[in-house]
């Protein structure tokens, strides 16, 4: 199964300043006046390292982890500023993000998920994802200011450049082997850390992982 990544929103978020200038992203899957003269400097985002082989949880003990962190995500809400460098404007934007009917599937290695977007009060996501755990690479975790600048970079959006949210939200990362990647929101970081431990956990036990040899 290939990971999806929900780039959706983040091009609406450069379609609030910029309406003309946001382009269609391919799957990989404010508060002041001029304050965001240009992208903050990226904190850096390490892919978590897998235990030892063999060792830690058992995978159905991990999936179900998975399925309870996910499940206890609900409702993230935050808003975020963002600033237009060609016109020197500046908005904020507010996000809202649901997580339902979450199940995390040992015998399939696939977590089921139902998400529902909204931004700037228009719904962009409302879909079931499946994301494949053997064709995962690893995890990162980074602010969700720096995800989304990262990502609207890639799609050439460079006008638009997003602030930290308030409150602040982390974004989790499950990037595949090829392009595909699936983020969740968190806006405990606490539970973030041990949902990205969990899942990378779950990935060396699905078989997936780097396919590095050195």
């Amino acid at each position: 199964m290939t990971l999806v990544h929900r780039a959706r929103r983040i091009c609406f978020v450069a379609a609030v300043l910029l309406p003309a200038a946001c382009p269609v992203l391919r799957p990989q899957t404010n508060n002041h006046k001029n304050a965001y003269t240009s992208p903050p400097a990226p904190q850096a985002a390490v892919p978590l390292s897998p235990s030892p082989a063999g060792s830690g949880p058992s995978l159905a003990a991990t999936m179900l982890y998975i399925e309870q962190k996910l499940s206890g995500l609900g409702r993230v809400s935050f808003v975020m500023p963002v600033h237009n460098l060609s016109q020197g404007s500046d908005g904020r934007v507010p996000w809202v993000w649901e997580y339902t009917n979450v199940i995390a599937s040992a015998s399939s290695c696939q977590i089921y998920i139902h998400e529902k977007g909204t931004v700037d009060g228009n719904v962009v996501v409302d879909k079931d994802y499946v994301v494949g755990l053997k064709d995962a690479r690893d995890v990162i975790v980074e602010p969700m200011e720096q995800y989304v600048n990262k990502v609207n970079a890639t799609a050439g959006n460079m006008n638009a450049v997003a602030g930290a949210p308030t409150p602040a939200v982390l974004a989790l990362t499950v990037r595949g082997q090829g392009t595909g990647s699936h983020t969740f929101d968190f806006a405990d970081a606490d539970m973030a850390g041990r949902a990205a431990r969990a899942f990378t956990h779950a990935i060396e036990l699905c078989g997936g992982g780097s396919k590095e040899l050195f």
